[in-house]
This record gives C-alpha cells, structure tokens and sequence, in this order.
C-alpha cells in the first residue's frame, strides 16, 4: 500500500506539473495525459477508504476517523446515517472511534484516513506539524468551555476565583482556554487554588473545589441533573476560544475525490439540521444506537449543546460555515501558547467551497438561558 503511495504521489509530482517539450501544448502532452490516468488511477486504491462494492449498489465505501466516542455532540452524523442521508447520497460511510482530534487531524493528513471529525484547533496544530489536512465545515460554532460554580458560591466572573479553588485538567483545550482567558484578564492565577480532579463533578458536589472547568453541556449538567444549580462562565464570552468540533480531509483526497467530500459534507449538514429540528428523534437515534445510554442526561445534553451549532455566519450562510477570522484566531492563540512553535497559514487550513447553503433556525425551546 505503501508503494502505490509512493508511486501515485510521484506521478502526479513528476509529470502531472512538469513543463511539455517546447511546441507542444500542455493538454496533449503524452506524459501528461499518462500520469494523470495513472494518478487519478491509483488515488481510488491510495485511500482504501473509498472503493466500489457491487453488492451495495455502486455506493462508494468511505472510512471516516472521529476523534473520540461519539457522544450526542456527534448525533447529526448518526442521524445522516440512521436517516440513509449517506447511502442517499452514494455513500457507504463507517466511522472509527479515534484517540483524539489531534491524532485523528494527524492520521487524516498522513492518509491513514481520507476524512475525520476533529476540530480547528487540532487542524492547525497538524498543519503546524506537517500534515496535509483542511477543514471542510465547521460544525461547532462557538467553543463549549465554560467555567461554572453552584450558584451559591456567589462566583460569576472570572475574576471572583480569585481566593477560591477550581478543579480542572491540566491539559486539552479546556485548559489551553482557561490559561489564555487568565492571560487575556490579567488575572494572576498564583492567586487561585488549581486542583487536580479529573472530569468527575464530585468534587464540586462535595465542596472540594469551589468551581470546575468543563463543557457546557457536559459535566454541569451532571451537577445540575444531581440537584445542584449551576452558574455557568462561557470562555468565548471574553474573546476566547480554539474552534472546535469540524469535518476534516486529507488534502491529496480532496483534490482526487472532492464529489465524495461534497457529497459527505452534504449528507452530514442534513443530518445536523434533522437534529436540530427534532431533537426528540435524534436522542431516539442516539438510544438505539447506543442502548443503556442515560435518557434524561443525552436530552439535557442536547439541549445544552444545540446553541452552539449557530451564530451570525449560520444564519445567513447555513451550518458548518468557517470564516478566516476564527482561523486566525485560533492560530494565534495557539502560537501564544506555545502549542504550535510555527506560523501557519490560516487561509489554507479551511475551504468553505464544499458547503452547501443548509439553513436551520434554532428552537426556541432548546435556547440556552444563560
């Protein structure tokens, strides 16, 4: 497999872009003509991720990488398929559970994989590393990190922490934001109790911390479904925020394969506005997909996540729209932070030329209170 790699990339690099002989025109070269066949030949068996199976009607057979388990922040791509939304569109879709959106941007842009769920963040640290990967759509439009606190403990801002403990992980993007929200403030954070607790809510529940760090439909929830209520403390609220959750591809596959990308950013977005329009279904989806699933936590999880799907860019120009500002942004608070050590490009990380005009209006009734 190796080999045919090695071969495809150096016939498409070797000929594909080299200069015909004097007088003769660049679309009748013969070399041309051959190492383009021979490229565009060898890219379906390059990426064993899409091939043909006659017994599935033509469909074309895609591997696509998530980056972790999929959770209910992934139910439109469980929808599109549970809906035929992929099969609709031509396509035999398997997702792999992955370790990671940093592995997964790293095996996408290595090739291991023609497509992924990752995020913006873990695109650019990939880029910033070599890898050849572009975002395709962007599915959460703004960052889930929130810092949040029982309502009792009369904390509110970032700045009343201070004198007071939080418990967080001290590594992931949860803690990448909550640095570079500290630096933003110019809060000291020597001035803070920071304690290791994991992702677990007892230590809030309990008093052990004051305050934790989490997503905002994640673990306050489980505070709040265990009786506790919760103040939440959005971090993009303060300018701060790494993009996260979006649909990735191998740059090589793109450029080979862009109606299978088309077609399964498509198939996708659909499954996203199926979610958001009956989110009753969706956790339905979820359940039987994955039985002994906790109901009330996945419907209150929905809820909570649903808000961070839209902004001002969705509204006018459908889901999963990136911009470069967002890109920019996340680039240069990666570099700040010291977890990307190069400039990238952020123009060359994302294309919005894929994205069809899918547009969704929130429920009113899945709206955030805060």
């Amino acid at each position: 497999m190796e080999g045919i790699r090695v071969l495809a990339e150096w016939a498409e690099e070797r000929f594909v872009g080299a200069v015909p002989p004097p007088g003769v025109p660049k679309p009748l070269c013969i070399a041309h003509v051959a190492a383009a066949t021979l490229a565009i030949a060898l890219s379906s068996v390059v990426f064993g991720g899409c091939r043909r199976n006659s017994a599935d009607d033509g469909l074309r057979h895609v591997s696509v990488l998530l980056d972790w388990t999929p959770q209910m922040e992934r139910i439109g791509f469980i929808v599109a398929d549970a809906r035929g939304y992929y099969r609709n569109a031509g396509l035999a879709v398997t997702m792999e559970e992955g370790q990671g959106a940093i592995t997964t941007a790293a095996l996408v842009g290595a090739g291991k994989y023609p497509l992924g769920i990752a995020t913006g963040g873990a695109t650019i640290i990939a880029r910033s590393r070599g890898a050849k990967v572009v975002s395709l759509a962007l599915i959460n439009q703004h960052s889930p990190t929130v810092i949040f606190a029982p309502a009792s403990s009369g904390i509110r801002t970032p700045s009343d922490l201070v004198g007071k403990r939080i418990g967080l992980v001290r590594t992931g993007v949860k803690y990448d934001e909550y640095c570079a929200l500290m630096n933003k403030l110019g809060i000291d954070r020597s001035m803070i109790t920071e304690v290791e607790v994991g992702k677990s809510v007892a230590s809030v529940l309990g008093g052990t911390v004051d305050a934790m760090l989490g997503y905002t439909e994640d673990q306050p929830v489980l505070a709040e479904l265990a009786g506790e209520e919760i103040v939440r403390i959005p971090i993009d609220r303060y300018g701060i925020g790494i993009l996260s959750t979006n649909i990735i591809a191998n740059e090589r596959y793109l450029r080979w394969h862009a109606d299978i990308c088309r077609a399964f950013v498509e198939a996708s977005l659909h499954g996203w506005r199926r979610a958001v329009e009956r989110p009753e279904e969706a956790v339905m989806f979820y359940l039987e997909r994955y039985p002994g699933s906790d109901e009330q936590f996945m419907r209150e999880n929905f809820r909570r996540f649903i808000p961070i799907l839209f902004s001002r860019d969705v509204d006018s120009l459908g889901l999963g729209v990136q911009t470069l500002a967002g890109f920019q942004q996340t680039e240069q608070l990666l570099f700040d932070l010291g977890i990307t050590k190069v400039h990238v490009s952020p123009a060359a990380a994302f294309t919005n030329r894929l994205l069809p005009r899918i547009k969704v209006h929130m429920p009113s009734a899945f709206l955030s209170e805060e």
